[in-house]
């Protein structure tokens, strides 16, 4: 079985993942969230 998690805030950037269990799928959606924010980040230094 594997469960499939998403962010309705990101879902324009398709922020969606999965994992093999619940704790997997929830712990991987939040290092999806980390990374576009750490892009939005280092895009707004940049300008």
């Amino acid at each position: 079985m594997a469960y499939h998690v998403h962010c309705p805030a990101l879902e324009e950037y398709g922020a969606s993942t999965w994992g093999y269990t619940e704790k997997e799928a929830l712990k991987n959606i939040r290092e999806v969230q980390v990374i576009h924010f750490h892009q939005k980040i280092d895009l707004q230094i940049r300008f």
